[in-house]
């Protein structure tokens, strides 16, 4: 079994309830990942970069999680910006969706998302999706290391 490491979690949604579970799951599995939830890519860039020239560089993420339940069209547009940025491209995208849809899942993978998850409706469930997400991703795959740009 591979070393632990602490990884770097981006959330992007608007529901800071969804973001408080989140949080919460990962704490129940004692995964002390850092989370960062914002609403969009652009906010987190912006966060990131802080003001003025000279910020600090942002922190590898080594996996984005997409919850914009209910907002198809905001988790497919969010999928097809963070794949045009090349930073991005070999950052695994996950994302929940509530209910079953096929014709969205089959859109998600079209525009690069790694995997579609169904949000599950009881707080148990959400920590053994986390749970197993997270050996998933980090301890099954191979992912590429971090890029120098």
């Amino acid at each position: 079994m591979p070393a632990y490491r602490n990884h770097h979690l981006l959330l992007l949604t608007d529901d800071a309830a969804l973001a408080e579970h989140i949080e919460q799951a990962l704490t129940g599995y004692q995964l002390s990942h850092h989370l960062h939830s914002y609403s969009s890519i652009d906010q987190y860039q912006e966060a990131a970069l802080g003001p003025g020239v000279t910020a600090e560089p942002m922190a590898r993420i080594d996996l984005c999680l997409i919850a914009y339940l209910g907002d198809s069209e905001r988790a497919r547009s969010a999928v097809e910006e963070i794949r045009l940025l090349p930073r991005w491209r070999s950052i695994p995208l996950v994302v929940l969706i509530d209910g079953d849809n096929p014709a969205l899942t089959r859109m998600l993978y079209q525009f690069g998302a790694n995997s579609v998850l169904r949000y599950p409706l009881r707080f148990d469930s959400l920590r053994e999706l986390i749970c197993t997400m997270d050996t998933y991703w980090f301890d099954v795959v191979t992912l590429p290391p971090p890029s120098q740009s």
